[in-house]
């Protein structure tokens, strides 16, 4: 039997091992998160800023859950930008969120491991359209940023 336990102890630690090298890790290991929802933004709402050092190698990326729309689907598209003074913010591309996110169902978009630097995100689409209704809107009740 001693064999059989330290067989089975090998095989948990190389599955937690390839597990982690082959990127099931969580985002737990990024260098800092916030947390909050959306309720009821049109397009061109910006959520609050934060400071990415770079510290950690590790992804941006935007987590939602209980997306809604008074819009025909509810569809939301939103940019990653960074703040740079005097000039424009250059922006990192779109994330679409929708009905993958209903409900208890978490849907994640990622930007990859961006520079040093301060960043927000925009609601630039409600629908697939830059240029919604006004009356459109996109709310998710539980957002997570990790970067």
């Amino acid at each position: 039997m001693p064999g059989m336990i330290r067989l089975v102890r090998v095989a948990a630690v190389t599955l937690v091992a390839v597990a982690v090298g082959s990127g099931w890790s969580t985002l737990a290991s990024a260098e800092g998160s916030l947390q909050s929802n959306i309720n009821s933004w049109a397009t061109g709402r910006e959520s609050r800023s934060w400071n990415d050092r770079n510290g950690d190698d590790w992804v941006t990326a935007l987590e939602m859950k209980y997306c809604s729309s008074n819009a025909p689907s509810p569809a939301g598209t939103f940019n990653l930008y960074r703040e740079l003074r005097g000039r424009p913010d250059p922006k990192y591309g779109e994330r679409s969120y929708g009905n993958a996110c209903r409900g208890n169902r978490m849907q994640r978009g990622q930007w990859g491991d961006q520079r040093s630097g301060k960043y927000h995100f925009t609601l630039v689409k409600i629908y697939g359209s830059g240029s919604p209704p006004s009356w459109y809107r996109f709310s998710a009740g539980w957002m997570q940023v990790h970067y």
